[in-house]
């Protein structure tokens, strides 16, 4: 039996044995980790004990700056130095018990704001200062107008109604109960319009989250307080006491690494995205270079592995291959992070490197980007040939077929390797920091490396004989393997002068000014800044789920408000806004799911009002004076608040529950000992969750309705959405048909998805047929990835009370959609086939694969099977009764010998045989990707037939 050629080094030594390529290696590996060398850095993507001690260290500085804060409030001594000696709350125009009544609000707001990074806190701090400004001015000209507010002189003796509060009889103000003369229940009409029409267009607009939540719950608090009977005296109390929680969510994250600085390490700030920016170019170029390298070891050793060492290896390279996806992500994220940045690096005098790094940074990002056709589909094909290749394509090999793939092998082994380590070492050196003494690589001369090189590997792939007509499965396999392979390396080389040519090195930011800088962040604080302006109320006039979004909340809220308004007795007490104020910052973005998630939401609201109460008998234990009774009871604040912290920062489940615990149970742990331990706090914090219970409930309530009315229910809208990707055909429409019009039926275009539409449009392959496919992937890459969400929400852990449906089969769900991306990327190679595919390879002018069509027949049998395959899996999910599917049509249509049947053109200029452009790089490709779309579809109705929803005696066979 003959041995392999090794793909890196054709040498050999005197004995004929294969020599280690381990030189190219190391020489190829020597310029990227020059800069590793000389940075000291943690990987960027660690989840281990990095990851534990950034989240730790986040945790602990919470702790602090809230234990830190709270002393003005705990201790006796400074109470009296803060609040009457200082008289803090007469530079506010508050009173004390005003001022005091705000506090807890500093610890809410900066428990809520605080993010991972820096960048991601500043811009939720801003977001949510413009809700409180906007909030607070709608406020002051309500006291302008009305001073006073609701002060009322005579209550009545008796309440509106059993269960509600007193109605006023005579307002203090004389203007409250009339407006320019015209008399009008103001307290009915003019604050409750003020305060609707705000709070739609908090939800209506398109402004942050953080503007929305912290608008709404102020403007709630300002206007209950400006509705009682006691009166309203407006004071900046409310407004001072946000921004300085506001302030101390930023300097939370502002901590260095202290356990770190303890073990004798220099000083760092993990949290200060912008600082650890320069180094994620690196990051994605060293796992780039390391999946190049190990994949073509992996070709060359792969004839003499055993089928155990073969499986590992693959399955370590489809590893190394996911794991880039992540880097790319985290790296886009970082980038908007940074961005908030700003202002810090000017006042530290680095604005330079802000402005270096972020330059250096897009050139990746723009390039990298999930753009159809991208690296992503590169690196996907470079997959799909390593998963492929298989120990029986070896094993079947007779003696002269397997010498014939040694030979061909032999014959680009060179020029694979040359072109990847160029392109690869390219890449490497550019995503090198700037100013770390590199800025003298010549650019250009290594893009025209690159260039010679990618045309060598072209003229060493035409030396390549084509197939004999004899040739076995597995040769024609290896052979496209091999083709798909260099294809890929070709492409990948095209792709990295393409992005990263001349044009993206002149990459300059824009000149920027204060004001311009000041007005665009105001200006998105309230929209979407979009190529045609700034866009408020899009959404909201276009999308009829923001629509049903806005009213879903609006009635929610609103309701909230009017029983905190009017109800009084048991646990409510009449112009208390604890309902309405609490539901404002738990908005319901999507009713399907909100059972669930409503119940982990009440379980953190009542945790939060519990734990502090157990928390205070505790502490109640040393006393009620003395620095050790404050010491203990500061303790504690810092252990609670540090370890819900901690659990929110780095628990996917219960995170959102420990956020809620931390973030509302504060106000019941700080006060002095005299004013935290009493029959009335008891009283008052069992009130409050009475209070948060009720409008949980009532979200629970308006969610149930909205979904039960809009059939919104997660498991509908995925029948819905698999329509938009499949075939819309419902079933009243599907019983008409006759057996013998089924297929007529299903062959109209009108009736196809996203995915069908996409593979016609390529079936026509020319500009305006590629283009409708562009738009038909960008399609169903959103509706997929809305899929996924809406699976995950059909688990039965979401399932609170059974109802007569079925239960939603949830594994067949997960499965069907990994292969559903799975045939998008399919979708995307093609694609990429046809635009970027002749320049990489090299394909003569008209290209080939421009000037081939697949016969008539086949195409009809791909569709066909395309349209019953993804029927079948939408039935499957609609079903939801007892008993078998009866489908009114055939299933499992006999398709043609898949070796895709290409035809040239009949007005094709180049007159060539099938014979010329089988070995086609871009025709070898684009047949791989329908060979495999056609196995994807396979896999689909495997998933469809395991669920047992259809009966052996149906199945159409």
């Amino acid at each position: 039996m003959s041995s392999t050629v090794p793909l890196l080094s054709s040498q050999t030594d005197a004995s004929g044995a294969r020599k280690a390529p381990a030189l190219a290696k190391r020489q190829f590996d020597l310029s990227r980790t020059r800069v590793l060398d000389q940075v000291e850095r943690e990987s960027i993507r660690s989840k281990g004990t990095a990851y534990f001690r950034e989240n730790l260290n986040l945790a602990v500085s919470m702790g602090f700056y809230i234990t830190l804060f709270c002393i003005p409030v705990c201790s006796q001594f400074f109470d009296d130095l803060f609040f009457v000696r200082l008289d803090l709350a007469g530079m506010m125009g508050a009173t004390v018990p005003e001022m005091k009544a705000q506090w807890p609000l500093v610890f809410t707001l900066m428990f809520f704001q605080v993010s991972k990074n820096t960048g991601t806190s500043v811009s939720n701090c801003w977001a949510a200062f413009m809700g409180i400004v906007t909030a607070t001015l709608n406020i002051a000209i309500m006291a302008y107008l009305f001073p006073e507010g609701g002060k009322c002189k005579r209550v009545s003796a008796e309440p509106i109604a059993m269960g509600l509060r007193h109605y006023c009889e005579e307002y203090s103000d004389s203007n409250y109960g009339s407006v320019w003369g015209w008399v009008v229940w103001v307290d009915l009409f003019l604050f409750w319009v003020d305060l609707f029409l705000f709070l739609f267009l908090q939800l209506a607009s398109e402004c942050p989250e953080s503007f929305k939540k912290w608008g709404m719950t102020q403007t709630i608090a300002y206007m209950m307080g400006f509705m009682n009977f006691a009166g309203f005296h407006f004071s900046f109390a409310q407004l001072m006491t946000s921004l300085l929680g506001l302030a101390l969510a930023i300097c939370v994250t502002l901590v260095p690494n202290l356990w770190q600085m303890a073990c004798g390490k220099k000083m760092n700030f993990d949290h200060i995205t912008t600082l650890q920016l320069r180094y994620y170019p690196v990051e994605l170029a060293e796992r780039i270079a390391n999946v190049k390298t190990n994949s073509i070891n992996f070709l060359d050793k792969s004839a003499e592995l055993d089928r155990h060492t073969r499986t590992s290896m693959r399955f370590a390279l489809e590893s190394e291959i996911d794991e880039l996806d992540p880097v790319i992500k985290s790296m886009q994220e970082a980038y908007d992070a940074s961005t908030w940045e700003r202002l810090l690096f000017r006042l530290t005098c680095r604005h330079r490197r802000w402005n270096n790094d972020r330059k250096h940074v897009r050139r990746f990002i723009e390039a990298f980007k999930d753009n159809v056709g991208g690296f992503d589909d590169l690196f996907y094909m470079v997959k799909k040939v390593m998963l492929s290749d298989d120990h029986s394509n070896y094993s079947n090999l007779i003696h002269d077929e397997r010498r014939s793939v040694d030979r061909e092998r032999d014959l680009v082994k060179r020029q694979v390797f040359d072109l990847s380590r160029v392109t690869c070492d390219h890449l490497c050196k550019i995503a090198r920091p700037p100013n770390q003494g590199f800025d003298d690589y010549d650019e250009d001369a290594a893009l025209e490396e690159i260039e010679g090189c990618a045309a060598a590997l072209r003229s060493a792939y035409a030396l390549v004989p084509a197939l004999p007509q004899d040739a076995s499965k597995p040769r024609e396999r290896l052979r496209n393997q091999l083709s798909c392979y260099v294809f890929a390396v070709l492409c990948f080389a095209r792709q990295v002068c393409d992005t990263f040519g001349k044009e993206t090195r002149d990459i300059k930011d824009k000149p920027s000014e204060f004001r311009k800088d000041l007005k665009n962040y105001f200006l998105e604080s309230f929209g979407d800044q979009t190529e045609d302006g700034y866009k408020f109320l899009w959404k909201f006039r276009t999308e009829a789920d923001t629509k049903y979004f806005v009213i879903r909340n609006m009635v929610s809220i609103f309701s909230c408000f009017v029983m905190g308004n009017f109800l009084q007795g048991n646990v409510f007490t009449g112009f208390n806004a604890t309902c309405a104020s609490t539901l404002a910052l738990l908005i319901s973005h999507f009713p399907g799911s909100a059972f669930e998630l409503n119940l982990t939401r009440l379980l953190g609201l009542t945790l939060g009002k519990v734990l502090p109460i157990i928390i205070m008998a505790l502490v109640s234990g040393f006393g009620n004076n003395g620095t050790l009774a404050l010491v203990s009871h500061l303790s504690m604040i810092w252990a609670y608040e540090s370890f819900f912290a901690f659990i929110y920062y780095t628990s996917t489940d219960w995170g959102s529950m420990a956020c809620l615990v931390a973030g509302f149970g504060c106000s019941a742990l700080i006060g002095t000992r005299t004013t935290t331990w009493s029959s009335s706090l008891f009283q008052t914090q069992y009130m409050e969750i009475g209070q948060v219970t009720a409008c949980i409930i009532v979200q629970m309530i308006v969610d149930v309705i909205d979904s039960t009315l809009r059939k919104r229910w997660p498991r509908d809208v995925i029948v819905t959405n698999m329509a938009k990707l499949g075939m819309t055909v419902d079933d009243e429409t599907a019983m008409q048909w006759d057996a013998n019009d089924t297929l007529q039926h299903l062959a109209s275009s009108d009736l196809e998805g996203a995915i069908v539409s996409g593979f016609r449009h390529f079936m026509g392959l020319n500009d305006k047929s590629m283009t409708e496919m562009l738009k038909c992937i960008e399609d169903a890459k959103k509706l997929t990835a809305k899929q996924e969400s809406l699976v995950y929400e059909c688990r039965p852990r979401s399932v609170v009370v059974r109802g007569p449906r079925t239960p939603f089969k949830v594994t067949a769900g997960q499965e069907a959609l990994m292969w559903i991306k799975k045939l998008l990327q399919e979708m995307e190679l093609l694609y990429m086939v046809y635009k970027r595919g002749p320049r990489s390879a090299g394909t003569p002018e008209p290209q080939f694969v421009h000037n081939l069509h697949l016969d008539t027949e086949y195409q009809k049998d791909i569709l066909m099977t395309m349209r019953l395959t993804l029927m079948d899996l939408q039935m499957v999910f609609k079903h939801d009764k007892d008993g078998f599917i009866h489908r009114p049509y055939k299933a499992n249509p006999k398709i043609a010998d898949p070796d895709m049947n290409w035809r040239v053109r009949s007005d094709s200029v180049v007159a060539r045989s099938p014979k010329d452009f089988r070995r086609d790089l871009c025709v070898c490709v684009a047949q791989r990707a329908l060979f495999d779309s056609i196995n994807h579809l396979s896999e689909l109705q495997h998933v469809c037939y395991a669920t047992g929803s259809f009966a052996y005696e149906k199945c159409g066979v």
